[in-house]
């Protein structure tokens, strides 16, 4: 199942060395709490994600979404850069 990424509510004043935000997550039916406090951290879910979810919906999005230009080079997608690039805008993830 492709997972959804909604109410998306970012806080630029409190981002420090990666975007603070706060959003929903619809996965497999199950509806998820996303956040990133800003401070270099990974995302968080609740409830957890397994270890399983999160192998799918990189597999997902290695599959279905493009690669990011960085440098001299590209970076395949995985879930934690997919949530950035549709809580910041699709436009952040393309060159």
């Amino acid at each position: 199942m492709k997972p959804e990424l909604y109410r998306v509510r970012l806080s630029e004043a409190h981002s420090q060395e990666t975007p603070c935000f706060n959003a929903k997550l619809m996965y497999d039916g199950v509806i998820y709490d996303v956040s990133n406090d800003g401070t270099g951290g990974a995302n968080r879910y609740h409830p957890h994600l397994s270890g399983v979810q999160i192998k799918r919906i990189d597999q997902w999005a290695a599959s279905t979404q493009p690669s990011i230009p960085f440098g001299e080079t590209t970076l395949p997608m995985d879930f934690e850069t997919w949530t950035f690039c549709k809580a910041f805008g699709d436009e952040l993830c393309v060159s």
